[in-house]
């Protein structure tokens, strides 16, 4: 299948989307990105065979995406799948959107494939917090560093771990906790300290990088994690 990942205008790397072309190439699928403001969707799908176009939607920026999906569908066909922190909080927000084919609320990595490959029809998906995230993929991050911004930056971002070992009620993780309450005893899991060096030394050989970013929620909770890592990384 041919798998297109449509941004608005990006402002920061949406590692989401990163591990989500990570598995979905590993399973034989072609998978690119676009920025709609520099590479209009409508031109790209008049010019290439696209099977999903898939959507990773913060609240406050989803107006724009069902109007560009319902923009799209009327001109060409395509299956549409949404997901990101909006639609894990408010699925229902598609019920009334004829357009919208597809909604996965939380991680997708466990399903997204079974979608595309027809096992999964339902209209709302729930994914699931994987039970050990060093099984999951790296991000595939070059379907984002084909745009100079990135690729060429001199800061990347890294995460290091998933979620957050606090619940405060004014913040999504205090949400997302309720929606996979079953799931509780996975949340907040750190990824190998090994395994993140060197996911951090490939992108600095292959793309380069002066600084490494993390986009963790609390980074320095674990404390023998972190003396762990810096041990490796001054290596």
């Amino acid at each position: 299948m041919n798998i297109l990942f449509v941004e608005n205008k990006l402002r920061v790397d949406k590692l989401g989307i990163l591990y989500l072309s990570a598995v979905l190439k590993a399973n034989g699928h072609k998978v690119n990105m676009i920025e709609d403001a520099i590479t209009p969707a409508e031109e790209y799908l008049q010019n290439n065979d696209v099977d999903f176009v898939m959507y990773s939607v913060m609240s406050g920026e989803h107006p724009w995406y069902f109007e560009k999906n319902r923009q799209l569908k009327e001109k060409f066909n395509f299956t549409s799948v949404f997901g990101g922190p909006h639609f894990t909080l408010f699925s229902e927000d598609i019920l009334e959107d004829d357009c919208v084919d597809h909604v996965v609320v939380g991680p997708a990595e466990a399903v997204i494939n079974r979608i595309v490959e027809g096992q999964i029809t339902d209209r709302i998906t729930r994914g699931s917090i994987s039970p050990n995230i060093d099984i999951i993929l790296p991000p595939d991050r070059s379907i984002l560093y084909q745009y100079s911004e990135f690729g060429k930056a001199n800061m990347k971002r890294f995460i290091a771990a998933r979620d957050c070992p606090m619940a405060c009620s004014y913040c999504f993780n205090h949400s997302l906790r309720k929606v996979f309450k079953d799931q509780k005893e996975r949340f907040f899991q750190r990824t190998n300290p090994r395994r993140m060096v060197d996911e951090i030394k490939h992108v600095r050989d292959t793309y380069g990088l002066k600084t490494v970013y993390f986009n963790d929620d609390d980074w320095v909770e674990d404390h023998d994690w972190v003396r762990e890592f810096c041990r490796i990384y001054k290596e």
